[in-house]
């Protein structure tokens, strides 16, 4: 069993709420709403993201895209890089 860790969640409404859990790789598919897209930070965390996301024609996510610093669509996950293992 996997140890509990913190993600923050971001919806492109600019929701943002932390969530502690068990994560799978199937939990975190779920709550991106598609395969994962991993995209490294310099601060050792991770941000996912649905890699077909611009393909679906999603949203612009305005808050994740602003602590990522490139256009992010979606909802967006952010967690620490040990999470994908």
């Amino acid at each position: 069993m996997k140890k509990p860790m913190e993600i923050m969640f971001i919806t492109t409404s600019g929701e943002t709420r932390t969530i502690n859990g068990d994560w799978t790789l199937a939990k975190l598919q779920g709550l991106i709403g598609g395969y994962v897209e991993k995209i490294d930070l310099p601060d050792r965390r991770v941000a996912l993201i649905d890699e077909e996301g611009r393909i679906k024609g999603l949203a612009l996510n305005k808050v994740a895209s602003g602590i990522v610093g490139q256009p992010l669509v979606g909802p967006v996950v952010i967690g620490p890089k040990s999470i994908l293992r």
